[in-house]
């Protein structure tokens, strides 16, 4: 399955949120929606979780496939005078190095060696997954984001692999409910896969935070009609860690 192109990278499927706007979030109705999402997410243990979720992704691309997605990627106009660092840079390297566990975590699930590292050169943090198989972070999310921020983050873009078909009609209907909801999971998704590396979740959305924050600062601060607000996304992950947890503890005391 692939996602119909877009115009740029700044309107893939990303993880990067926006600035505070609080008629928007009334118009939206956050809580309901966050609410929703942990009731379609918490059907079980974390096993079940991922039996049920991750085991919907589609076949992850062949090497072959990937090769040809990054040369659309490197031939993009737009990105003419920007400075692309390929999967063999230092740099792209340095990247993939701190989020091998994600992908360790995440492997029997056929991720492992299904993604290759793109960095882009550019002020403006970023961080995307191109085609479903290359991750593309900027030169600049690298120096603004800690390890286990990037690590989350992308735990966070592989999650949307889950929910390719809801994006897809989202993105058909500009519903941006239909967005935040397919957020939120994803959100709840990438807790879970922390979760089994002993990393704290929350630096999922302290990494979206700070990006959040980078844009308040400069004054340009990108569309949010797709992504939730860093507050309202905390606030998701607090309710299902405490939800999450008495379920667990519920299953297993039947167990036995």
């Amino acid at each position: 399955m692939k996602r119909h192109s877009q115009t740029l990278i700044l309107v893939l499927v990303i993880i990067l949120v926006a600035t505070s706007n609080i008629a928007y979030a009334s118009q939206t109705n956050e809580k309901p929606l966050y609410d929703e999402a942990i009731k379609l997410v918490n059907i079980g243990t974390d096993e079940e979780i991922f039996e049920l979720f991750l085991k919907q992704r589609p076949t992850p691309l062949s090497p072959d496939r990937r090769a040809f997605y990054k040369k659309e990627l490197f031939n993009r106009p737009e990105l003419a005078h920007t400075r692309l660092l390929d999967s063999n840079t230092q740099e792209a390297q340095a990247v993939l190095e701190i989020v091998k566990p994600v992908l360790g975590v995440l492997g029997r699930y056929r991720w492992q060696d299904a993604v290759d590292i793109v960095v882009l050169d550019q002020k403006a943090p970023f961080i995307g997954l191109y085609r479903e198989s290359i991750f593309i972070v900027t030169t600049s999310v690298i120096k603004l984001l800690t390890p286990d921020q990037l690590r989350a983050s992308l735990a966070h873009e592989l999650a949307h692999e889950c929910f390719i078909e809801e994006l897809i009609a989202a993105d058909r209907a500009q519903d941006v409910a239909a967005h935040h909801l397919v957020e939120y999971k994803c959100d709840l998704i990438a807790t879970i896969a922390l979760n089994g590396l002993g990393q704290d979740p929350f630096t999922l959305v302290e990494g979206i935070a700070r990006i959040e924050q980078y844009y308040k600062s400069n004054g340009a601060a990108p569309d949010t009609s797709s992504h939730p607000e860093s507050a309202d996304r905390k606030n998701c992950l607090k309710e299902f860690l405490s939800v999450h947890q008495s379920t667990s503890a519920k299953i297993n005391r039947n167990c036995h």
